[in-house]
């Protein structure tokens, strides 16, 4: 990108520009600027790969440029713009519905990934809309589930940040060019929040997973803020899940999980710890009236529905001497002593309605296990 100084400037068409409002710069204050010049029509920018692979690219047409449309070689296939009314940057990827087009003259940043970075060439005639008809609307081409984990200052929840994942097997939990859109730091007093897998800082990732794969998928975030031990919360918005997941944040500064479905977290940051949180994903035990002989899964406990009565399946019985079965409000609406070295046991689940519940195991020796069941 390139810094507009005092004085006239002789703009590049397809460059992204940061221009300096104060003493010295392109105006006193914020003000409108006049530019002057014939309209572009064709344009092909030039993208190199330095460092992260950032450049900051502007679409240089008097109409909006759709990104979609847009060749793309050796670059991420999202893009950021900077918010100035929330001094954050909006990501925009494949995984995130909506629509991809970019506002005429807007600046925005993609991210190089090799050497030889290209957009091709830009036209207004192949790149162009000047409608927003549901010819030009952006489809969703994946089915996936998508979930977003955000951060929000207590003091001041307008400053917030937030991450996107979507489940989509066959991805990496890295960066995927065609998926993921890199993380950029938001400004001064506002939180940033990434996952970093595999190394890389991303604000839209795309994991290999749905709700048939086994076992927990575990992501390492990272949280910046200039705010020294500010209070914070880590929330989930699950607005685009259709399936139903358990989602634990672990805190490993202070070793303790937390289930975000059930409330949002609070905590203090602390600026030597910005690698502090882990996200825990696994799918949610689902019982369903058509459904029986689910088997024991790899943690030792399985369950299923048989004529209106949950059988809890536990692979070592002498442990677990209690089980009760919260509703989420916390109200307990099921209660059962076990029988010591018992295989199957058998507790009536008739008349409670469909929703989510807790199944909590209770037993000797400080034995403890608690998960989400789904009855429908």
């Amino acid at each position: 990108w390139m810094n507009v100084a005092n004085g006239a400037v002789t703009n590049t068409a397809g460059r992204g520009y940061s221009a300096y409002f104060g003493t010295n710069g392109v105006a006193a204050a914020g003000s409108t600027v006049d530019v002057s010049g014939s309209l572009n029509t064709s344009v092909a920018p030039s993208l190199s790969f330095v460092g992260t692979g950032w450049n900051l690219v502007g679409n240089p047409f008097s109409c909006a440029l759709d990104f979609d449309a847009v060749t793309k070689t050796a670059v991420n296939n999202s893009y950021s713009v900077w918010n100035a009314g929330s001094s954050s940057y909006t990501s925009v990827s494949p995984v995130l519905p909506g629509s991809a087009k970019i506002a005429p003259f807007q600046a925005f940043w993609v991210q190089a990934n090799a050497g030889s970075p290209s957009l091709g060439t830009l036209s207004m005639a192949s790149h162009g809309t000047v409608s927003e008809s549901p010819s030009y609307l952006k489809t969703q081409t994946i089915i996936a589930d998508r979930l977003f984990v955000e951060v929000y200052e207590a003091a001041n929840p307008a400053k917030r940040d937030q991450v996107l994942f979507g489940m989509i097997p066959g991805t990496s939990d890295g960066s995927d060019s065609q998926w993921d859109a890199g993380k950029r730091m938001n400004g001064t007093g506002v939180p940033s929040l990434m996952s970093k897998a595999q190394g890389v800082e991303l604000a839209i990732n795309a994991i290999d997973y749905s709700v048939n794969h086994t076992g927990t998928k575990r992501i390492p975030m990272r949280f910046v803020s200039t705010k020294a031990f500010e209070v914070y919360y880590i929330a989930l918005e699950d607005s685009l899940l259709t399936n139903n997941y358990t989602v634990v944040l672990e805190d490993l500064m202070l070793n303790k999980k937390h289930d975000l479905s059930v409330r949002d977290y609070k905590f203090v940051h602390n600026p030597n710890a910005e690698h502090r949180f882990v996200l825990h994903l696994s799918p949610m035990s689902t019982i369903n009236q058509g459904l029986t002989g689910q088997g024991i899964p790899q943690g030792g406990i399985g369950t299923n529905l048989n004529g209106g009565a949950l059988v809890l399946k536990v692979a070592d019985m002498d442990q677990v001497t209690m089980m009760n079965l919260y509703d989420m409000s916390g109200k307990r609406v099921r209660t059962e002593r076990l029988a010591s070295g018992t295989y199957d046991q058998t507790i009536s689940v008739e008349g409670l309605p469909q929703g989510i519940y807790i199944l909590e195991l209770q037993g000797d020796a400080g034995y403890s296990h608690r998960e989400k069941l789904y009855i429908d």
